[in-house]
Formats: C-alpha cells, structure tokens, sequence
C-alpha cells in the first residue's frame, strides 16, 4: 500500500478563447495524498523555468482539455504543506463527522459539506467509522480530504495558492481575472481509501458559460501504483452533462441532487 499527498484548487473566469472543461477524470486510490496541478497522463509537459506558457501549451490545452507542466513547486513547499497538512489534523477536534464518496454525493452531502467553502472542514473515508461511530484506524489515516477554503483561512495554503508564476500559467491558457473557489488537500489512504469515480468538475462548479479550471498538484510523486490522477484527452469537448445542486424539495429527498443538462444544440 503506498502513500500519496496532492492540493487541488477550482478557478472560475472569463476566458479570452472559449471556456474549456476539464477532462473526464478517472480516479484510481491506494495509499494516501492530497492534490494539485500536475497529471501523471500523456500530454505536453512544461516545466516553471519555461514560463510563460507558450502557444504550443495553449493548443495542447485546447486540443486535450488538460496541461501538465512539471516543476511548479519545488520540493521544501510540498514538504512545507505536507507539516502544515500534519498540524491542521492534529489539532482537528473531530465534533462532527461527514463521510465523503464520490459514488455517493448525494447520499453523502450534508450542511457541513456545503458550509465549507470559506472554512477548513475535514471529510472521512467511507470505511473510516466502525458501526459504534468509531474510527476504524488513526483520525489522520481516516480522512479523504480537508477543504474547502484552506486558500483563503491557511497562511501558507494561501500563499502558495497564490503565487504569481501560478496567476500566470492559468493567464497564458486565456482566462482572464479568474476567481479561485475551492481548495482541498486530498489523501490516498492505504487499505480505507475510496475509488475516486470519472467525473468533470464543471458538474460541481458550474458557470454559464462553462469556466472551471482545475489545477491539481502532486505534493509526493504520482505513479500508477500509488493513485495518480487519470483524464482522458479531448473529452472536454462533449460539454457537461450533469450539474450537481441543492433539491428545492428537500427535506423530501436528499439535499443536493444531480440534474440532467440537454446538448448544447437542443437547449430552449
């Protein structure tokens, strides 16, 4: 069983070219991580000493719907995050506990996942509680992820989010005065970690026109044998089928609930 860290952040904004998604993603997990801007997938991969992105990455970008570009942190700023990550759960008080699942979001969704995005909240595996609510392991091998403002309520995830050479590679892609929305740290845990199932972010960051940038960075070297991240190029270009948002009915049914989107042509 092996142990992966990434930081992954959303950006929305207004594009100079036409809004891209991002890949269909297709998660593998095994181990533990948390994330941010780097894919382990064929691709053109760039590194910061060749900043800015050129024309070439833009057209890669377009044409494949993701970027990788090697180099963006050097390794004292993933092992800075990663202590950090180490106190921020130390000093967790687990009061209350929400389960996050990607094959179940809406089953899973609660007030507290919601009420996250200008907070630092903690998210558990699946397998994390015992049937007495209890956890099943360590408190720090039980979580999925921590999120989902640790760029705007955490010092260093707040500098590190907001660097310059980072402005400038989303700049050089087309997007211009981008809003950053979400941030999380995400665990591959060993033996509890949950299948991380193909989805586009644009399905929970949804903007009119589609805006969603992910960037996904590796904070310890992804493999395929640890869980890296996986896209699949070009399917950005199929547009979004889902969204996912609150139910108006709810209480009847579940807090938030997925809703179809027509193609683009059949849209009153």
């Amino acid at each position: 069983f092996f142990h992966l860290k990434m930081l992954k952040f959303g950006l929305a904004g207004t594009g100079i070219a036409r809004m891209l998604l991002p890949a269909h993603r297709v998660g593998r997990s095994s181990g533990r991580c948390a994330a941010a801007g780097v894919v382990q997938n064929e691709g053109i991969r760039r590194g910061m000493a060749t900043m800015p992105l050129g024309k070439a990455d833009r057209e890669q970008f377009e044409k494949d719907g993701y970027l990788v570009v090697e180099g963006v942190l050097d390794k004292k700023t993933c092992q800075d995050m990663m202590a950090q990550m180490d106190k921020l759960i130390s000093a967790w008080q687990p009061e209350q506990l929400s389960v996050f699942s990607t094959k179940q979001e809406m089953r899973q969704t609660d007030e507290y996942f919601l009420e996250s995005s200008d907070k630092i909240h903690f998210f558990l595996e699946e397998k994390a509680l015992a049937p007495d609510g209890s956890f099943t392991t360590d408190k720090a091998l039980c979580l999925n992820k921590v999120g989902h403002g640790l760029h705007e309520k955490d010092p260093l995830f707040r500098s590190v989010t907001q660097r310059p050479e980072i402005a400038q590679c989303v700049a050089s892609l087309g997007y211009v005065s981008p809003d950053l929305v979400q941030s999380m740290y995400i665990f591959k845990q060993p033996h509890i970690g949950g299948e991380v199932v193909t989805h586009q972010d644009s399905t929970f960051l949804y903007t009119q026109p589609p805006s969603c940038l992910g960037l996904w960075f590796a904070l310890e070297d992804a493999t395929l044998e640890n869980g890296c991240l996986w896209a699949i190029p070009g399917s950005h270009n199929g547009g979004i089928t889902q969204v996912f948002h609150r139910n108006p009915e709810y209480p009847e049914g579940a807090l938030c609930v997925f809703r179809d989107i027509p193609p683009e042509g059949e849209r009153g």
